[in-house]
């Protein structure tokens, strides 16, 4: 029942358990639940080093833009910007 419900605790699981008329205790069914091997959603390092990635792409193609704006006219320019917003 843990593993088809992720989100479920102990004590979900219990209650649930309990209607379906199977007694056991709350510490039992903690005791019994399955480890979840990962954290459900990306830690705050995953979150940081994505962010500094995006961040330095972002700083990147600003500079490639600016650079590209004082070569030649607005169309260069205009390319770049859909090339970077996608």
């Amino acid at each position: 029942m843990s593993l088809a419900n992720p989100r479920w605790g102990a004590p979900r699981i219990h209650g649930e358990l309990l209607k379906i008329g199977i007694e056991v205790s709350q510490a039992t069914v903690a005791k019994y639940m399955a480890r979840h091997g990962k954290p459900p959603s990306q830690t705050w390092r995953t979150f940081l080093m994505e962010d500094s990635e995006f961040r330095r792409e972002r700083l990147v193609a600003k500079r490639i833009e600016e650079r590209a704006s004082v070569i030649t006219e607005n169309p260069v320019r205009v390319s770049i910007r859909i090339f970077v917003a996608r």
